[in-house]
């Protein structure tokens, strides 16, 4: 090969990488996704008959680990509404939460970092 053609195709991979990193979904979007999906997943879990037992186990264990998250850093009584607003991308302005915004952003942080480390998200990152 030529030093033209090395050249040529070394920005060919350049460009491949670069583009793979932005299709790559970060970590923050993939806890938005789940957490988004969280009422979904309830809905299908209180209509169960249409479930396999597999399907079921897996929509237990994502909600039940996402919640659980939320309940550690915030209690039982708000740990749903922070689940949805993380969902939905809510801001302090919006919330439901009865909280500081300095204790809410810290709390949805802690939240999503639990939840990456409950479903052994990070390390598959």
């Amino acid at each position: 090969m030529t030093p033209l053609e090395l050249r040529e195709r070394e920005e060919g991979r350049a460009e491949l990488r670069a583009l793979s990193k932005r299709l790559a979904p970060t970590l923050d979007e993939l806890i938005v996704a789940l957490c988004r999906d969280y009422g979904r997943r309830e809905e299908m879990l209180r209509d169960r008959a249409s479930l396999s037992r597999r399907q079921e186990e897996s929509l237990i264990y994502y909600n039940e680990r996402i919640l659980s998250s939320a309940i550690e850093v915030v209690g039982r009584a708000e740990a749903e509404i922070f689940v949805r607003e993380i969902g939905e991308r809510t801001g302090y302005a919006g919330t439901a939460a009865h909280c500081s915004e300095g204790y809410y952003k810290r709390s949805k942080a802690r939240i999503k970092k639990r939840i990456a480390e409950k479903l052994f998200i990070e390390d598959a990152l």
